[in-house]
């Protein structure tokens, strides 16, 4: 036996003590509600197993080993049931869920493009009259207190408060905060019916409209109203539409329509990006890649302006606080957002190729598109290794490095001890034990369908009162929990291709670079020991502490970082 093992051998889980920890692996994948449990008892058994690992002793592994492909049925199996949560598979009827604290937890794209709804904002923002939200508002307020029905229909008046309107309201069960699902008769009308229209019965796009507001409950006259025209107009235009269907009767017209408007799929990975405090939704722009994959992006600030690069991190916001973006603007920052797979229509990267060195090739070639000159890179969190990868491969598409919350590579397991548990349990799976790694994150993803995400949050940053303080921000909340399409094995995956590559070359190039480090001390990844460990080993970097932050230090010192882009753009 080589004598790391025979060091490592008395510091290994015992046999009872790998057992429990796996009854609490099965329970959270099983029932999500108890990923917190697991993660409260992960440490006791993984902190020796990431030490003897690190060390070629993997005799530890081997009781998880034999469970590997049983979790990963079981995880397949509930991912699947999981992926219908309240809103799953409604699609094109506007529809949301409301918390007990009149703030919306989840809402579809149909409920954004259509009422106006934002996750994380109240009823106010959604497209109705202000007596309908106010009775939709008690509604809800007695359904979740238990003094009315767990069901209800309420009639009101759409957007434009011309037309009638249904709420079907519901309380959603088996959540750990009580929740009402409410769905709408609202429907989101598909961009690519009127052509279907035009292509299938050579219908004008003025009959098309005609059609879009009769299929939406609306009468003659309402419809004449909505378009300055007179009623015998609109009649005439409804006659000539059912002599090119061929249909003799309005409800067989509004039928076929609504069929019609069902064979249009709804694209999974379109994501629609609009957040809470924002006027108005941001349209992603697109480029084709060489292969013909899409990449879509963001533009924020000033599209005019000069130019600067904001690497997202991977389960964090790809949009700024309002103020922020709005200051960029007026300081003529032109800041290029990349999205990646499942955000907007982005294509994910080939199934052969490697998932973080595409990103980077694909960033560079997005850069190479939009500007010549390099421009300053802004990251969060551990996108600073990104940021690294991409310069190194393409050293002249960055002029600086302005890292918030960043990371640098870690060299041993010891450094993952002080880390808050959540952080410390998700990256050390990453890093150790890679086909666990599956169970947490399908379990934290099941919880995030589920309109958890909040309370997610709060658990996740419990330790850190400066990032916890963010979180309870209904702006800093709504764009953290932004909803992002892409799978947990996609993410998996990443995250484990992170943990196992030599970052050593890619911090090497950074020397050629002005680089600065934003760091919290209460980062939950970096904490003040880890911190001092990076001042120490790497003094070429320019590092500034601050009390008062966290990991979601942008979010909050975000004035600082763009003092700093407008040094380099």
């Amino acid at each position: 036996m080589p004598e790391q093992a025979r060091r490592h051998l008395a510091v290994l889980p015992t046999p009872d003590e790998a057992e429990s920890l796996i009854d609490l692996i099965y329970d959270a994948a099983i029932d999500p509600d108890r990923l917190g449990t697991l993660i409260d008892n992960w440490e006791p058994v993984m902190a020796p197993l990431r030490q003897a690992i690190h060390d070629g002793d993997l005799r530890g592994l081997q009781p998880f080993d034999r469970h590997a492909v049983r979790l990963r049925r079981l995880i397949d199996q509930h991912s699947g049931s999981a992926t219908s949560p309240a809103l799953a598979g409604i699609e094109r009827a506007a529809a949301f869920v409301i918390g007990s604290d009149m703030l919306l937890t989840s809402a579809n794209a149909a409920a954004a493009r259509v009422l106006g709804a934002v996750v994380g904002e109240g009823l106010e923002r959604l497209k109705l009259e202000p007596a309908e939200r106010e009775r939709l508002r008690t509604r809800i307020h007695g359904i979740i207190a238990g003094t009315e029905d767990t069901t209800a229909i309420l009639r009101g008046h759409g957007p434009e408060g011309e037309r009638g309107i249904l709420l079907a309201l519901r309380l959603l069960p088996g959540s750990s905060e009580p929740r009402v699902l409410v769905i709408t008769s609202e429907l989101d009308w598909p961009a690519d019916l009127p052509d279907m229209l035009r292509d299938a019965f050579g219908l004008t796009p003025a009959e098309t409209d005609v059609l879009r507001e009769l299929s939406q409950g609306a009468a003659l006259p309402d419809i004449a109203i909505a378009r300055g025209r007179s009623v015998e107009t609109v009649r005439a235009q409804l006659k000539s539409i059912m002599g090119k269907t061929e249909i003799r009767s309005q409800a067989e017209l509004v039928r076929l329509t609504l069929s019609m408007l069902q064979m249009i799929p709804v694209n999974p990975n379109s994501t629609p990006l609009r957040f809470a405090e924002t006027d108005q939704a941001v349209q992603p722009r697109r480029m084709r890649l060489s292969d013909g994959r899409r990449l879509d992006y963001l533009i924020l600030g000033d599209p005019g302006g000069r130019p600067c690069l904001f690497l997202a991190p991977l389960l964090g916001p790809t949009r700024w606080p309002a103020a922020a973006e709005s200051t960029a603007a007026r300081q003529g920052l032109c800041v290029i957002v990349p999205l990646r797979a499942g955000q907007g229509e982005t294509d994910p990267p080939p199934p052969y190729a490697d998932p973080v060195r595409q990103f980077v090739h694909d960033v560079a070639a997005l850069l190479e598109h939009l500007v010549r000159e390099p421009v300053p890179v802004l990251t969060m969190g551990d996108e600073s290794l990104i940021a690294m990868a991409l310069h190194r491969a393409h050293p002249r598409r960055s002029g600086a490095l302005i890292a918030c919350g960043g990371t640098l590579p870690l060299s041993s397991p010891e450094q993952f001890t002080p880390m808050h548990k959540w952080h410390r349990a998700m990256l050390g799976a990453a890093r150790y034990t890679p086909h666990l790694l599956p169970v947490l994150l399908e379990a934290a993803a099941v919880r995030l369908r589920r309109g958890e995400g909040r309370q997610i949050l709060r658990e996740v940053y419990a330790e850190s009162s400066a990032d916890l303080a963010l979180v309870e921000d209904h702006e800093i909340a709504a764009l953290l929990l932004a909803p992002r399409g892409g799978s947990t094995v996609a993410l998996a995956q990443e995250m484990t291709r992170r943990s196992a590559m030599d970052w050593r070359p890619s911090l090497a190039s950074l020397r050629d670079l002005p680089v600065h480090f934003l760091s919290g001390l209460q980062d939950p990844q970096v904490p003040p020991e880890i911190l001092a460990q990076f001042q120490r080993d790497h003094p070429w970097i320019e590092f500034r502490a601050y009390d008062d932050a966290g990991q979601l230090l942008f979010l909050s010192k975000w004035p600082d970082a763009l003092d700093l882009l407008n040094l380099y753009a």
